[in-house]
């Protein structure tokens, strides 16, 4: 047993000797193509910046806390609606979502290339009457490419996990739009990063 515990905190003085561990900060930009999920609207282009750090671990794996804006959305979907007499009807209506995200992501480095998974929570800092929750939580998958030292650029894939539009708009009669209590984000990303 003693034997075990030595082999083992000999190994792990290795690594860490070996592992020279940075963090560069930087600053992330790019485009977002998002849409809700279940509904019949189209897809909404917007935009997203904000301030990210670079913690390199090993040579394979870089840990990468951000925080950002991000506008996302949908156009044209279709919502059920009240008027004065409770007399419901069908509307097109533009959901515009603007979100400060907070992002771990992890990246595993295959020389220039990278393959990056990771948790975000966004909170919504824009109010619309037609959004149920102030907070979604989202998975992030994407890859990239270190172009130079100072310079990656990046594609994601962000996947909302909490249903987004009231229930208010919705209605059996208004199933043929979109299904009840499962409107989630999608965001298609693409963009770069700048490192100091």
């Amino acid at each position: 047993m003693k034997k075990r515990l030595l082999f083992i905190a000999v190994l792990a003085c290795t690594f860490t000797s070996q592992a020279q561990v940075t963090f560069t900060p930087g600053i992330r930009a790019g485009a977002n193509i998002s849409t809700i999920s279940n509904t019949d609207g189209s897809s909404k282009t917007g935009f997203y910046i904000g301030a990210v750090g670079s913690l390199k671990l090993a040579k394979f794996y870089t840990l990468q806390p951000e925080i950002s804006y991000s506008s996302q959305g949908a156009k044209d979907i279709s919502l059920y609606n009240y008027d004065d007499s409770y007399n419901g009807y069908i509307e097109k209506k533009d959901i515009n979502l603007d979100y400060v995200s907070i992002t771990l992501m992890n990246k595993f480095n295959f020389q220039q290339l990278f393959l990056q998974v990771g948790p975000s929570i966004d909170v919504l800092v824009s109010s619309s009457k037609y959004i149920a929750n102030d907070i979604d939580i989202a998975t992030n998958i994407g890859l990239g490419i270190d172009i130079t030292k100072n310079f990656t650029i990046e594609a994601r894939f962000k996947m909302g996990m909490i249903g987004l539009i009231d229930d208010y708009y919705n209605s059996y009669e208004n199933s043929n739009y979109y299904i009840y209590n499962n409107n989630r984000g999608r965001t298609f990303q693409i963009g770069g990063i700048f490192k100091f």
